[in-house]
């Protein structure tokens, strides 16, 4: 039994470049614009800020951005789950980023960038089982390392002609050592990656071993494959040391920024290397290294929606115990529900559709651990062995999954499943219940162990590492655990699902629809959140959203739908059938998030007894409530006018403020354009602005048009 020590997730400052004049400033007091952040941040606005002037002050102020994260990892970090198995891939690809752009033409270097040219091709070209190539690249590439360290012998200290010659030898003496060092760990990591590959295979293949007895410890021989691991990473950490005392300032100019970003990157690796040590604990705990976990995981349909993802109609319990999948049950939602005999009082949201509060609406909170904490409770109050975790997953993780494994045939029906008909055939199955009444859902009973057969006989397992960065950004993967360890790997990954606390002094936005029409027409929906911020000379923000939501289903969905019943020799499309697939109206509730207290003025589109204004307690929101109807065919559109609750205030010395926004997706939704337009009172400038977006300019205004596949941030100095 091994002690497994508990850690919380670092604090970090994110440096990040923004636009100021049409031109990049970067600053390390700024809000990483390249990655997606899920938490407020914190302004500091203690350094000189360059002076700009397109619908900005040519004034020079005192003031700029210092956006603190708040412990929750950007999209960047999402991938690092994976990383744990394929961990030796990071410095390949900062080795890559590392030499890539520097062209010294001093012979005496050459080798040393010859070196490299063996490794930078490496990441793209790995497929995961050519392991002999990569670990045969990283000794060419240490051998011509050395042989370059060797050919500046006279480089060494008491060598040099000048102090000048002498700091600029040590530099690049310094470089190539550092370089050499990366090898050895490359080296290191691809002795382990053969090992750990073959364990992750092991996992895969254990969910349909019928057998389900431990010969072998998996997480044991894991933890001792990662020694390499850790003796790799300290390689990497000397490396940076190195690095970090290289004086780059005695190179030529044409040269320093080079070298520079070459060290920045290398810290990035250093501390992406501390964190993988952190959580590698963690990780080994979720597989039941000392204990067996169990998690109920839920399957969402997403063309029904729900504030986490869409109604829950299956799911599957899933154990681990010393890294094998030893249980794999999956099962019918209303199984589950039938068998709950306390009377649980039901979220308003499902009060005219539903009589009792069951799993299937477990997820009726925008927060994944709320939900996931319903979800276990339900599940539990049916008599059922609780549960360590709850994790959802939506239709779009299958279809990429397909997307990666090709087709896949099911016994039971005359075509293949891909990544393409996937959805509208699961839903056409199991609302015609071809499968039979008592068990619609048995094509996913069929599927699930086919997709691991799949990707462990295809041994394409470690494609999965692709799309886990944009599962997570859109969130259709949420996690929760009760163990403290396991969450905070959750929640370092990016797949907590937590919604934000905005600050005393930030802007907020979140829509989330609820589908209450129960049929599947949600897969038809488009959607266009537009929101026009105003910002007056005294300090007030006025924002005028509008939601317009738009049905499409036509002629050309409806001749889809009888394709399919045609190929896959289902039941013909019925009028009846045709409402529940899509045709029918699309009737949600919405809930729109805004910062505690805003105050509603104005509403378009519907009668002000049909709004209620109510307050979150569990997420210390406001939101203002309505239902929106829209017919196949047409658009419907909904204008809320209301003011924050909180004013800028410009009348301290420089006379300036801070305009912090968020937006938040819905975990799960598709199709939904996000518009935000800021326009200011005459008297005000914008000094600083900068966005995870790209920021364009119409009409003496700051806009902002994007898919809304994530959280988008914002933030301006604003002043007189």
């Amino acid at each position: 039994m091994r002690d497994i020590q508990k850690k919380s997730p670092q604090k970090k400052i994110i440096n990040l470049n923004h636009e100021i004049k049409d031109k990049i400033f970067s600053t390390k007091k700024t809000l990483d614009i390249s990655k997606p952040q899920l938490k407020p941040y914190s302004l500091d606005l203690t350094e000189l800020q360059k002076k700009s002037s397109d619908i900005v002050s040519t004034k020079k102020i005192e003031n700029t951005y210092s956006f603190k994260e708040c412990k929750h990892p950007g999209l960047y970090k999402s991938i690092k789950f994976f990383l744990i198995c394929l961990i030796f891939l990071i410095p390949l690809e900062s080795i890559n980023v590392f030499y890539k752009a520097l062209e010294i033409k001093n012979s005496l270097v050459e080798n040393a960038f010859a070196a490299i040219e063996n490794v930078k091709n490496i990441p793209e070209n790995f497929n995961g089982t050519n392991f002999s190539d990569i670990y045969e690249n990283f000794q060419s590439a240490n051998k011509q390392l050395l042989k370059a360290d060797k050919n500046i012998w006279f480089l060494k200290p008491g060598m040099y002609l000048n102090d000048t010659n002498k700091d600029i030898f040590k530099t690049v003496n310094d470089f190539v050592l550092s370089g050499k060092m990366l090898t050895e760990a490359g080296i290191y990591f691809g002795n382990s990656l053969p090992q750990i590959y073959d364990i992750s295979l092991e996992v895969i293949k254990s969910f349909n071993q019928e057998e389900k007895g431990i010969e072998k410890s998996l997480t044991s021989e894991l933890e001792e494959s990662f020694k390499n691991i850790q003796n790799g990473f300290d390689k990497v950490k000397s490396s940076n040391e190195l690095i970090s005392k290289a004086n780059f300032k005695v190179l030529p100019k044409e040269y320093q920024n080079k070298f520079i970003k070459a060290k920045d990157h290398l810290q990035t690796l250093t501390t992406l290397s501390n964190e993988i040590q952190q959580y590698f604990p963690a990780f080994l705990n979720m597989l039941g290294d000392r204990y067996p976990r169990r998690y109920l995981v839920l399957f969402a349909n997403n063309n029904e929606q729900r504030a986490i993802m869409g109604f829950l109609g299956s799911g599957m319990i899933l154990e681990f115990n010393d890294g094998y999948i030893t249980q794999n049950q999956v099962f019918d939602i209303y199984e589950i529900d039938g068998q709950i005999v306390e009377n649980t009082p039901l979220p308003k949201v499902f009060e005219t559709i539903t009589g009792n509060w069951g799993v299937r609406d477990s997820n009726y909170s925008p927060s994944g651990q709320i939900s996931a904490k319903n979800a276990a409770s339900l599940y539990e109050k049916a008599g059922r062995e609780g549960v360590d975790g709850v994790i959802f997953i939506d239709l779009e993780v299958f279809k990429r999954v397909l997307e990666i494994i090709g087709e896949v045939e099911i016994s039971s029906l005359p075509q293949k499943i891909n990544h393409q008909n996937f959805d509208q055939v699961l839903s056409y199955i199991i609302e015609s219940k071809i499968e039979g009444q008592n068990d619609p859902k048995k094509v996913l009973k069929n599927l699930t162990p086919i997709i691991f057969k799949k990707l462990a006989e295809e041994k394409k397992w470690f494609a999965l590492t692709s799309i886990f960065p944009e599962l997570v950004k859109g969130k259709h993967i949420i996690a929760y655990s009760k163990i403290e360890e396991i969450e905070n790997l959750f929640s370092y990954l990016g797949i907590d699902g937590k919604v934000i606390n905005p600050q005393e002094k930030q802007d907020y936005l979140s829509v989330i629809n609820t589908s209450i029409s129960g049929n599947k027409s949600d897969y038809y929906m488009r959607e266009k959140i537009d929101t026009k911020t105003h910002i007056s000379s005294e300090g007030i923000i006025t924002n005028e959203l509008t939601i317009e939501r738009s049905h499409n289903f036509n002629a050309e969905a409806e001749k889809n739908l009888i394709s399919i019943a045609e190929n896959f020799n289902l039941p013909p499309l019925t009028p009846e059938l045709k409402k529940i697939l899509g045709a029918g109206d699309n009737k949600v509730s919405v809930r729109v998030y805004v910062p505690m207290n805003s105050r509603l003025k104005k509403i378009e589109g519907k009668n002000k007894e049909e709004i209620e204004i109510k307050y979150d307690e569990e997420l210390n929101l406001t939101y203002f409530q309505t239902e929106i109807i829209t017919k196949a065919g047409e658009k419907q559109k909904v204008k809320f006018v209301y003011e924050t609750p909180f004013k800028l205030n410009f009348n301290n010395n420089p006379h300036i403020d801070d305009y912090i926004f968020t937006v938040q997706n819905q975990p799960g939704s598709r199709n939904t354009i996000f518009i935000k337009s800021i326009s200011l009172d005459p008297k005000l400038k914008v000094f600083e602005k900068m966005s995870t977006k790209t920021l364009q300019y119409e009409d003496k205004q700051i806009k902002i048009s994007s898919i809304l596949d994530s959280d988008i941030n914002l933030g301006l100095v604003v002043g007189k």
